[in-house]
């Protein structure tokens, strides 16, 4: 039974034994203060309640009869009378309030008694929890007990998931709900209870127990005793029965909301007709609006001419001629589309709204105000397609051309208030006017076959067009590129989480609920509050998804670690489907459920790892798909058959295996699905005889196809990746991906604050990001040309002209790490594997192809010749050198150098001296035998030639500074026999280089995977090394090529760190540097640039321009040139 009075109790025994029933509970309410203040331990409250008692007497209180004791009740109520109105109770007004409270505790232990159900606005006991606590248990009800516990500040028990700002606010609503029942134990909740307590909590806003809680109190209550599966039944009947109802109502209210649009649309018409300027700037002011255009006067193609019923409401006040006017325009228009075989008509729709609005509204009231009658308002084609119309220029023809009546304003000027308005760029201006352009010249080229258009000539030029400055790229942003990898690997680990939900929906996946594995339904999900924190309303949400319930730890890897998703927002749909379910006799049984729509997450997806535009990934063909895909599992490629482009017709991209799989994941939910129209096919963008033909799109749902897409859900991932980079990657520098829009006319804003209780409160229709689906388009090309041509890219993955692609490519990506920190970022990384005992990654490469390379030539030295596309330089015709004895197989010993492959083990025999006159002259041995990926150490080596050329010429400049009889001639030829040798070597090994670096270019690298190599090489010229790196790339070299310093390079390194130590006084204690004596200067430079950016001391940039001072003060040679790979050939 459930008692719903505000303030009337319903007493349960007869009238005269209320009042000695209510002097016992007093008693036992006494005992419980008692024994819940010790007398140690009793203070003024308790003192104050047992004086005023005692001073009342049990003889008093015996002689009350029901009206006093229902007035005494009334001072419990909320915003009652206070007790010492009552004149029992005049004398006490000290301890009014810890009476009020000990007689709150004595009616909940009479209706622990069953002798009263009270009313709800029935108060608890404030301050007494321990009281209270007692005065429950005293009751022996189940169902209070439970009610009791979820207030945390209760001793009782509680066992359950509830957030304790939950607990609180559900806790007192519960209690005063329970003691207006007779529930006293969770299976007295007969099905009558049920309902009547759902029913008072819904409905109209005033339901009297509309802020209790009662779907969860009945869930909680169900879930504890023996009627949870009725609790269950009762709240999905009642949920099908509203999705019922509201599907029922829906079409009348739909109906009262366009009939309240279209007085809305017609009164805005009205106004404009009735005001007294009648400009196209006043029209522009009126209707500048798309959507409004678009409301108010589109007709349908299939609209009869001769029917002027059922036309929009912007042609209510309007007479038959304009209306007639506007529908041939309207018709003709549509014919042009229907010419070209539009796709997607929609986009020049907007053009055509415009000038049925400017022939609707401005040209009627011109023609009325100025003839005072519509005689020579357009009428026919002829009429309308003038240049006084759409493109005479007043101010041009000033002077020139007089006129005996007024003309009107063209449509031209209209429009760019139009534009000016919405401040619409100059392409989407020319585009929407070559719209109108292109309707004239159909009319000129159709004048015979269209009505009264003989007359019709085209009168735009390009001077009616703006001036645009051509864009070399898109606009579009992206994901940052150093997170790009991240963003894929967070949305795989979404797309398993929506893969969960929907098997926890199933019934096939447990979830976890107080350490315990528990089996779920899709109601339970649905109407247990427990789970709200994973299914909530089903909508999208800033909240955070509660990965408490989930059975395992959602994760995202960067940098190849794995790292915890802390907060994940509900960036998933929920709706009701037609869904195939297994039976336990193995049927397949067809049940309507709600579950996680999986489009929003897996386009996202497609879009991360195809580049492939977002509309021909929705409608790619189910059946047709992988109509290419070889049955060989083990090819890491697959083709791709997309059913649609843009302006060509179908073709196949190159996808990889994995993203096949994910298709395939998302035709198995295509065929879960039972609802019979997924058996049958669409037109292609829903466009009837399309030129794509019908199909079934493998993205379709059973909502509108407006709903298809991942725009609205594609904001929340955002929020989820922002937060990662913000606070769990600690990373302030990068870019903001999304904003929020605070208030309405404000620009969007950085979000204050990242926390998760601060981002739940966010309203996801305000989240702003210049970052949109499409802009993933742009990263992938950006992630792609650092491996493959633009011509590949665009034939092959995204179906893009090469044009395109060069379009998409983000070469100014914030996120990308330019030349100098990359060059930062080597030397830390390089710094910190040889303090950790480990050689730097170039270094560690150039020892493991040594070790191929020895295996190969020993295995089979022509093959190894060809695959590692190794050289010797020839002395003179049919002479050997290093390759023929590699073929020979004549050395049974080879030294494996950095820079070459000695095949006398670095001891030149007597005949290599003689012929070179020196010893270790390897740059211009014919016996060294070099290959491609021997380049860097090469361009070490040459550098550090070069800068002993620099300091032995520093030297002999010292020398001619003396007077020659100051200065030893010997010291002379030896400094200069010593530069000629280096130069020589110099010389020579820029010539190997340059030679080694053709070979690459003209083809001769067979491994290559684009045998298109000139795009990519030409691509990479853009970054050529500055001479302002150098000095940080020699650091690096000496990393990775220790014996490849020099004393000149030593002194620039010294210097160095002595720029370093004084930029900012000493840090050497701060920093911890030691002196390193047993380092070598390269080593020291090194390890104080990663101390001090690391420690955060200086920036990547600052460290670059002080290598880069430092560098121009030793700048003094030449840039060298390829003139002399001409005069040498290589073997």
């Amino acid at each position: 039974m459930i008692h719903l009075s505000a303030t009337t109790p319903l007493w349960l025994i007869e009238p005269h034994q209320v009042t000695l029933a209510f002097v016992e509970a007093i008693s036992e309410v006494r005992s419980i203060y008692r024994k819940s203040y010790p007398e140690a331990n009793r203070n003024t409250s308790y003192k104050k309640v047992i004086n005023a008692l005692d001073s009342i007497g049990p003889i008093t209180t015996r002689t009350w009869n029901l009206s006093q004791i229902s007035e005494i009740m009334g001072c419990c109520f909320w915003g009652g009378n206070k007790l010492n109105s009552l004149p029992e109770f005049k004398n006490r007004k000290n301890a009014c309030n810890a009476l009020t409270s000990f007689f709150k505790c004595t009616f909940i232990l009479m209706w622990g008694k069953k002798q009263v159900m009270l009313p709800l606005n029935f108060n608890l006991p404030v301050n007494q929890d321990a009281v209270l606590d007692l005065v429950t248990e005293k009751c022996n009800s189940r169902s209070l007990e439970l009610a009791r516990c979820v207030n945390p500040n209760s001793k009782l028990v509680y066992k359950g998931t509830m957030t304790k700002e939950e607990r609180v606010l559900r806790a007192n609503a519960w209690n005063r709900a329970i003691l207006s029942t007779n529930v006293y134990q969770p299976e007295d909740l007969s099905a009558e209870d049920i309902r009547e307590l759902y029913w008072a909590s819904t409905g109209a806003r005033g339901s009297v127990l509309q802020r209790y809680y009662i779907k969860d109190l009945l869930t909680y209550l169900g879930k504890h005793g023996s009627k949870a599966n009725a609790v269950t039944s009762f709240l999905e009947a009642e949920h099908d029965a509203k999705a019922d109802q509201k599907l029922l109502i829906s079409d009348i209210i739909e109906k009262d909301k366009a009939d309240a649009r279209r007085k809305a649309i017609s009164d805005h018409t009205l106004l404009f007709l009735q005001s007294k300027n009648h400009t196209v700037e006043q029209l522009a002011e009126y209707y500048s609006s798309t959507a409004l255009i678009r409301k108010s006067f589109t007709i349908p193609d299939n609209h009869d001419l001769n029917n002027i019923r059922g036309l929009p409401p912007g042609y209510k006040y309007t007479t038959k001629e304009i209306r007639n006017l506007c529908m041939l325009v309207s018709k003709t228009y549509a014919s042009l589309d229907r010419k070209n075989q539009h796709q997607n008509p929609r986009n020049r729709r907007a053009s055509l709204q415009f000038l049925l609005c400017y022939c609707a509204l401005y040209l009627y009231a011109f023609y009325k105000n100025r003839d005072g009658h519509l005689e020579n308002y357009p009428k026919t084609l002829n009429d309308l397609f003038q240049p006084c119309h759409f493109t005479a220029d007043s101010e041009l023809l000033e002077g020139i051309t007089e006129y005996e009546i007024k003309q009107p304003q063209t449509y031209l000027e209209y429009f760019d208030y139009i534009c000016e308005i919405n401040k619409w760029s100059p392409e989407t201006r020319n585009q929407r006017i070559g719209h109108i352009e292109d309707l004239h010249v159909y009319i000129e080229t159709n004048n015979l076959a269209l009505p009264h258009a003989d007359k019709v000539r085209n009168s735009f030029n390009k001077t009616h067009y703006a001036r645009i400055k051509r864009r070399s790229g898109t606009i579009k942003k992206s994901i940052p590129r150093v997170y790009f990898a991240t963003f894929i690997s967070m949305l795989y680990s979404l797309e398993y989480l929506v893969m969960h939900l929907n098997e926890m929906a199933s019934g096939t996946m447990p979830g976890v609920l107080n350490d315990t594995l528990v089996m779920l339904s899709a109601s339970t999900l649905s109407t247990d509050p427990l789970w709200d924190g994973l299914w909530g309303k089903g909508e999208l949400s800033c909240e955070p998804v509660d990965l408490s319930v989930l059975n395992y730890c959602p994760i995202v890897y960067h940098d190849d670690k794995p790292h915890p998703l802390l907060y994940i927002p509900r960036f998933y749909r929920i709706t009701r489907m037609n869904v195939k379910m297994p039976t336990n006799t193995g049927e397949i049984a067809h049940v309507n459920e709600p579950r996680v729509i999986t489009n929003d997450i897996r386009l996202t997806q497609l879009m991360c790892e195809t580049g492939i535009r977002q509309h021909h990934l929705i409608w790619l063909d189910r059946d047709a798909y992988d109509k290419y895909v070889p049955d060989s599992k083990n090819r890491p490629l697959a083709p791709l058959y997309v059913s649609t482009d843009k302006a060509h017709g179908p073709w196949s991209a190159i996808i990889s295996r994995y993203v096949l799989d994910l298709l395939g994941r998302q035709r198995d939910w295509y065929d879960s699905c039972s609802d019979p129209s997924f058996d049958d096919k669409l037109w292609y963008g829903n466009q009837k005889d399309s030129p794509f033909g019908m199909l079934r799109p493998l993205f379709r749902t059973q909502q509108s196809p407006g709903s298809w897409t991942n725009y609205r859900s594609f904001r929340l991932l955002l929020v989820g990746m922002q937060y990662l980079i913000r606070i769990q990657f600690k990373d302030t520098k990068t870019r903001e991906l999304i904003k929020f829009k605070y208030e309405r006319g404000i620009p969007p804003t950085s979000i204050a604050h990242l926390e998760i209780d601060d981002l739940a409160k966010l309203s996801h229709l305000k989240l702003n990001s210049d970052i949109t689906p499409h802009g993933l388009r742009a990263g992938f090309v950006s992630e792609a040309i650092k491996f493959l041509p633009p011509s590949l890219i665009g034939r092959y993955f995204t179906g893009q002209s090469e044009n395109l692609v060069y379009y998409y490519l983000l070469l100014h990506d914030e996120g990308a790490l330019s030349h100098d920190e990359m060059l930062c970022e080597m030397l830390m990384r390089n710094q910190s594997r040889v303090m950790d005992g480990n050689a730097p990654l170039m270094a560690k490469t150039i020892i493991e192809l040594n070790m191929r390379l020895q295996k190969a030539i020993l295995t089979n030295p022509d093959e190894a010749i060809t695959t590692h596309r190794l050289m010797s330089l020839s002395r003179i015709k049919k002479a050997p050198n290093g390759l023929d004895l590699i073929r020979a197989k004549d050395v049974t010993e080879f030294a494996f150098n950095a820079t070459h492959i000695c095949p006398f083990n670095n001891t030149c025999p007597q005949e290599v001296i003689q012929m070179l006159g020196a010893t270790n002259a390897c740059a211009l041995c014919p016996y060294a035998v070099r290959g491609v990926e021997h380049i860097p150490a090469i361009g070490a080596q040459k550098d550090q030639y070069k800068e002993f050329m620099v300091g032995i010429l520093t030297m002999i400049q010292e020398l001619l500074r003396r007077k020659p009889d100051q200065r030893s001639e010997e010291d002379m030829e030896k400094l200069e026999r010593e530069h000629d040798h280096y130069a020589r070597q110099a010389v020579m090994l820029e010539a190997l280089e340059l030679q080694l670096i053709e070979m690459t270019n003209n083809g001769q690298a067979n491994a290559l995977i684009a045998k298109n190599g000139q795009e990519i090489i030409g691509h990479y010229k853009k970054i050529q090394i500055d001479s302002d790196s150098k000095l940080l790339k020699r650091i690096i070299d000496t990393q990775n090529f220790p014996d490849l310093t020099s004393p000149d390079l030593d002194c620039r390194l010294s210097v160095l760190r002595g720029t370093l130590l004084m930029y900012q006084g000493d840090m050497r204690e701060h920093l911890k540097i030691g002196q390193h004596d047993d380092f070598t200067p390269s080593s020291k430079a090194a390890t104080l640039i990663s101390s001090l950016v690391r420690n955060e001391s200086m920036s990547t940039m600052e460290i670059y321009k002080i290598c880069a001072s430092a560098e121009q003060i030793y700048r003094t040679e030449i840039k060298p040139t390829a003139v002399i790979s001409k005069y040498l050939s290589a073997s």
